[in-house]
């Protein structure tokens, strides 16, 4: 009985707004929905006012009936009629209040997800609330969003999409590279990964090129890996009798924090197609500070019917101050059914300061079944090679390996030559080994010539110990005066006290 009067009794706004501002402030404490408070029950509402819960509703939830047991802090009339605007209302402006804590949320939570359907800059991913959370994933080419400033992960950008032509033929909407991985959260956190790039359509009513995929996002500032890039749009053309048929490229990996590891460098998109065919270059391998530099990403593949077929260069391997610099990226491998095919140079394996510098990618396999001749790639050189960082502790990286040469045909085959390997560091570093030669093999009359050894590299100046030459690549051939091996590389030189490397062994007719 004494509810029921109270329900019906109406409380001075005066005596209550200190009441509602004390429960308010707690509310905002203990987390939860939103609040709306309006200026009457027949006037105009006043703008709303989004606070967190007290894990009770403070407005109602359906229009008030004779048996609400809601507790409301203004005026409160339990036999109002359903038809009373005014809470729905309130409702709905709550309803559109960007959530405090939560999926979406603006203080704590993940970001959202982009919608599959979305165009434009609908489909970026979202922002992670300012304290911490992860970004949402983008989606046709958006970029994923930022981690929380604090803590979490950045989300992954999108794989692109193809473009889309209208039944008459013209553009309806162009075709998207993939979004850029989001940036890691200032202290913890991994960058998100790149998206893929779109694939080469080709249709009736208009054709798609491929697209490039996107770069990694960068890791947290204090702690954090960097986002792996995005594989490039592979381009398989088998339907026009195009001069020049080219892949997308592999995206750069993120780089890591202070803390961590560089992002792997996306692939390269492959081709085919009759005529002129390039691969995809494979993407940079991210750079790190303590920790170790990302691999480069590998070329796309390349085949031609009719014509020359280059494949895609390897991604240089990510450097780093101290850890061991990423390896470089294989390049993309090569067949021409009538013409000339090129295999690719690898990545350079990434530099150091204090640590190991990073293997170079293998050069690129280059095949012939007609009369043009086929050349593998060079390796790659060894990290700390070549200028850059000077290395002060460690071992400098191996040379990459050249690639094998084929000739099916009556055309000629010439294996990749092995690359340098990096010198070590100035005390007591021991260089890096030289890289093996290629394989050549010829199946008809045309010559098969073995690919070289790499040089090994000179150790430290104060007791370090040069690398090891590279051994030379074998050569095949219906008669031996139309097989070359390669020849071995050369030692590295050793420091005070260290030891000079030894020559790489020659290549063998088989």
């Amino acid at each position: 009985m004494v509810e029921r009067r109270l329900r019906n009794r109406r409380i001075p706004l005066q005596l209550i707004l200190p009441v509602t501002y004390a429960v308010v402030a707690g509310g905002a404490l203990t987390g939860g929905i939103a609040v709306v408070i309006g200026a009457s029950a027949t006037g105009s509402q006043g703008p709303a006012v989004a606070l967190t819960s007290t894990e009770f509703a403070l407005i109602p939830q359906s229009p008030a009936t004779t048996t609400d047991n809601d507790l409301w802090l203004l005026d409160h009339n339990a036999k109002a009629p359903a038809a009373s605007g005014v809470p729905s209302r309130a409702l709905a402006a709550a309803a559109n209040v960007q959530p405090v804590i939560g999926y979406g949320g603006w203080l704590i939570g993940n970001g959202v997800d982009a919608p599959l359907n979305c165009t434009g800059t609908a489909c970026n991913g979202g922002n992670a609330g300012l304290l911490w959370g992860n970004g949402g994933s983008g989606a046709n080419g958006g970029n994923g969003g930022s981690a929380g400033l604090l803590f979490g992960n950045g989300g992954n950008g999108g794989n692109g999409a193809v473009a889309i032509y209208n039944s008459d033929g013209s553009l309806y909407s162009e075709a998207t590279a993939g979004g850029n991985g989001g940036r890691g959260g200032l202290f913890v956190g991994n960058g998100g990964a790149g998206g893929d790039g779109a694939i080469g359509l080709y249709r009736s009513n208009g054709d798609s090129a491929p697209t490039n995929g996107g770069n990694g996002g960068a890791g947290g500032g204090l702690l954090g890996n960097g986002g792996a890039g995005g594989k490039g749009g592979d381009n398989f053309n088998p339907y026009r009798n195009v001069q020049l048929t080219s892949a997308g490229a592999g995206g750069n990996g993120g780089k890591a924090g202070w803390l961590g590891s560089g992002g792997a460098g996306g692939a390269g998109g492959s081709t085919y197609a009759n005529y002129a065919v390039t691969g995809g270059a494979g993407g940079a391998g991210g750079s790190a500070q303590f920790g170790n530099g990302g691999a480069g990403g590998a070329g796309g593949s390349a085949e031609s019917v009719l014509s020359r077929a280059d494949s895609g260069i390897g991604g240089a391997g990510g450097s780093t101050f101290a850890g061991t610099g990423g390896a470089g990226g294989a390049g993309g491998g090569a067949l021409s059914q009538q013409w000339h095919s090129f295999g690719a140079i690898g990545g350079g394996g990434g530099g150091t300061v204090i640590g190991t510098g990073g293997t170079g990618g293998a050069g690129g396999y280059a095949e012939t079944w007609g009369t043009g001749t086929a050349t593998a790639g060079n390796g790659g050189t060894g990290g700390n090679n070549f200028g850059g960082v000077t290395p002060v502790f460690g071992t400098g990286g191996r040379g990459g390996n050249g690639g094998d040469a084929r000739a099916r045909g009556n055309g000629n085959a010439i294996a990749g030559q092995g690359n340098a390997g990096g010198p070590g560091g100035e005390i007591l570093g021991t260089g890096g080994n030289g890289g093996n030669g290629g394989f050549a093999r010829v199946d008809g009359a045309g010559s098969a010539v073995g690919g070289a050894g790499g040089s090994g590299a000179f150790g430290g100046q104060f007791g370090g110990s040069g690398g090891n030459g590279g051994n030379g690549g074998d050569a095949s051939a219906p008669t031996q005066d139309k097989s070359t091996p390669g020849v071995g590389g050369r030692p590295g030189y050793a420091g005070i006290r260290g030891h000079t490397g030894r020559v790489g062994r020659a290549g063998v007719r088989r």
